[in-house]
This record gives structure tokens, sequence and C-alpha cells, in this order.
């Protein structure tokens, strides 16, 4: 599966990078401060993606809303939304503005988390 990874904090990207590229995927970083922009740029320039997963909060665009906007460009994506806490929202209200399909894995999560949230996501798209 090609999965685009979305995350303002290079070493989170990479670290998760790392874990799906184990498990056999091929990965695209999106990573630093303007990490929700160059997602948008990598979904042009690198064309099919079969899942997208993104962190929430982001300094140029929260994750939800990358989410949205990719999932807008091509609804057959696969859709994570990883987070450590929303801040002043509420998970719950973060989840209603993202598109329905999408999963949440919350941090710290575990491999096995990592695991059962892309079988999800998957499944999802194709329900």
């Amino acid at each position: 599966m090609k999965i685009l990874v979305v995350d303002d904090d290079a070493m989170v990207a990479r670290c998760v990078a790392r874990l799906l590229v184990s498990l056999g995927h091929e990965v695209v970083v999106a990573s630093g401060m303007k990490a929700a922009s160059l997602a948008f740029d990598f979904f042009d320039i690198h064309g099919h993606f079969d899942m997208i997963f993104s962190d929430y909060r982001m300094p140029d665009k929260t994750g939800d809303a990358v989410l949205t906007e990719i999932d807008q460009r091509n609804s057959g994506i696969a859709c994570i939304l990883s987070t450590g806490g929303t801040g002043e929202v509420s998970i719950e209200q973060v989840i209603r503005q993202c598109p329905a399909k999408t999963v949440l894995l919350k941090k710290p999560y575990s491999l096995g988390d990592l695991c059962v949230a892309l079988d999800q996501a998957m499944r999802n798209v194709q329900s």
C-alpha cells in the first residue's frame, strides 16, 4: 500500500514511516513546519496514494482539514488521524469534521494498534 505520512515533527514522521515500511508499505513523508502544505504538493507530484496518515496538531493546518481536502480530491483514499491531544477542541468534535471513514489513532500507540488502524481504515474505504 502507498501511504502519505503528514506530521510537523520530523522525528515522529520518520518513526511512523519506519514502522509502515517494516510492515511492507511504500511511504512518502511530508514533515516540518509546513507539513500540511507539503502534503498537497506531494499528492500532486506522487500521484495515487492508498492512504493518508496525518497528525492532528500542525502549525500550518490541522489534520482534519488535511484529510478533508485530500478526500475531496480522492474520495477513495483511506484516512488515519493520529493525535496526542486536540487542545481546546474535543476529539469528538475533531472526528466529526473529518471524512466519515477516518480512523482515529491516539498517541502513544503500539505496533498492534497501528496494524488495527490500518486494517480498519482500508475496510472503511471498501464498505
